[in-house]
């Protein structure tokens, strides 16, 4: 979920910079084969490049900014899979649990209704066509193109085409056909039904952005700008097709699934019809797009030392496998003693089997009770006896605020000499519940490394290796820690300081 979401935005943020300057540099143009294809571009480019996984050598204010944002909505979907979880109350701890509706998630859940509600509603259009187009005559015309189907309904105030099927009412037989049929047939010909289907999806899904509607129209309004432009070259006279689009302008329209005649507003269309051609030079204006596309790319651009780090540490594992984290925690676990041999025979063998069984559930249940999310006082232990001399070892705080400002609750992140962490959020009310808890390791001067063996703010990444790159101020009394999880990659920075 948490990835869905954060792949709206960037698509939402995309095509809001992409379609910016439209408006102000090509929208009254008259090359429209250019401008659709711009927006066509627009469309796609916006879902595929928040897909692209490009890296930088530097940082930046984006990429920080898209940082916060991604660690903020992942912590929005870790707190809805903690709702889930078992969780199991010790004996001295305070047996009360409460959880806030957030309106963070109250936003997630309305945006989801809102697609199911668009969507709804766009299925229902096009089961509308569909129907038109099963019950509608079919006719056979001088003038259509290859592959091109005309059909007759009384259900249809005004003429519209839709993939390859063109619906005519009866009157319009009489009233100007070959200039009806000159412009539907040119919506199928272009292929405009493929524009205004990609359209609604992009409409559809980011319903709440204002910028996806308006691209929605300025596609259909170019789509009737080449349509009208072939009724011009076609021959017919312009007045006589002035006076048929004021005519149908008076019929409502269909389906926004469709391509009707009187779609657009008619007074831009007749305003286009007669604008002067736009020059070459003009077309100039197109390249805008390349630097926002840069623009964008480098907003979702992540450093490069950090895959550097992964692949370093990942590099290390396999040359010294007793040097990982895993394996270093594996070597804090005790040592199981060897169980003797028994010789299992046809008189026997039930009676190994139920005791080995009822070992086995005696060592999960030993297993759940270590990792369970526990509500009170959660140390982890370890029998490891040396210690690791680092500035990072002692207790540190992290005060966390609410919308107000106020500092509702406190995070205290215990680091341990003897490789192990815990991190504990101590409430206003003077409880307390741990965080997340496991096994520390320096890497350098820069890095270290933290094995998670209980989480519950991200659950996902429980078991897994957080290479976390940390910095010292004010003579080591202030620590700067930047990480990325690995359960989902999403990164974020913390600011700490050391408890007095």
């Amino acid at each position: 979920m948490t990835t869905l979401i954060i792949y709206i935005i960037k698509w939402a943020v995309t095509l809001t910079l992409l379609y910016s300057l439209y408006g102000l540099l090509l929208r009254h143009e008259t090359f429209h084969a250019v401008k659709r294809s711009v927006l066509v571009g627009i469309l796609i480019l916006s879902a595929v490049l928040p897909n692209l996984h490009l890296t930088s050598s530097h940082k930046n204010v984006l990429t920080e900014g898209f940082s916060h944002v991604e660690n903020y909505v992942s912590r929005i979907d870790a707190f809805s899979e903690e709702e889930g979880a078992e969780i199991v109350f010790l004996p001295d701890a305070p047996q009360e649990v409460s959880f806030d509706f957030s309106w963070t998630r109250a936003l997630v859940l309305l945006y989801f209704l809102g697609v199911l509600i668009c969507w709804g509603s766009y299925f229902r259009s096009l089961a509308g066509v569909v129907s038109l187009i099963i019950r509608g005559c079919r006719i056979t015309t001088e003038n259509s193109t290859a592959g091109a189907r005309v059909l007759v309904t009384d259900h249809v105030t005004a003429p519209c085409s839709w993939m390859r099927w063109v619906l005519l009412n009866p009157r319009d037989l009489d009233e100007n056909l070959d200039a009806t049929l000159t412009h539907e047939l040119a919506h199928l010909r272009l292929g405009h039904s493929w524009d205004m289907l990609l359209c609604e999806l992009t409409c559809r899904t980011l319903w709440c952005l204002p910028f996806a509607w308006m691209l929605r129209e300025d596609l259909s309004d170019v789509n009737e700008y080449e349509a009208d432009r072939a009724v011009q070259r076609s021959g017919f006279p312009q007045e006589k097709y002035d006076q048929l689009l004021i005519h149908k302008a008076a019929h409502a329209g269909l389906q926004p699934v469709v391509n009707a005649l009187n779609q657009t507003q008619l007074k831009k269309r007749l305003r286009m019809m007669y604008t002067k051609e736009s020059t070459r030079r003009a077309m100039l204006k197109v390249v805008y797009i390349i630097p926002l596309i840069a623009f964008a790319l480098t907003a979702f651009a992540r450093p490069t030392w950090v895959e550097e780090v992964s692949q370093q540490l990942q590099t290390e594992t396999e040359q010294v496998p007793l040097l990982s984290p895993t394996a270093f925690a594996e070597a804090l676990r005790p040592t199981a003693e060897a169980e003797p041999t028994i010789e299992v025979n046809s008189t026997n063998r039930a009676e190994v089997a139920q005791e080995k069984k009822h070992e086995e559930e005696l060592s999960d249940a030993k297993k759940l009770s270590e990792t369970t999310h526990v509500i009170g006082e959660h140390q982890p232990t370890t029998e490891k006896e040396e210690t690791l001399d680092s500035p990072l070892v002692g207790t540190w705080i992290k005060g966390a605020k609410n919308s107000s400002g106020s500092i509702v609750n406190l995070h205290e992140k215990k680091i341990l000499p003897n490789g192990v962490f815990y991190v504990q959020c101590i409430h206003d009310d003077g409880t307390s519940h741990t965080i997340s808890s496991g096994l520390w390791e320096v890497l350098d001067d820069q890095h270290y490394v933290e094995h998670i063996e209980h989480i519950t703010t991200d659950p996902s990444s429980q078991g897994m290796d957080n290479v976390i790159t940390y910095s010292f101020a004010e003579d080591e009394q202030q620590l700067y820690l930047y990480y990325i999880m690995p359960g989902n990659g999403v990164s974020g920075s913390e600011y700490w300081h050391r408890s007095q």
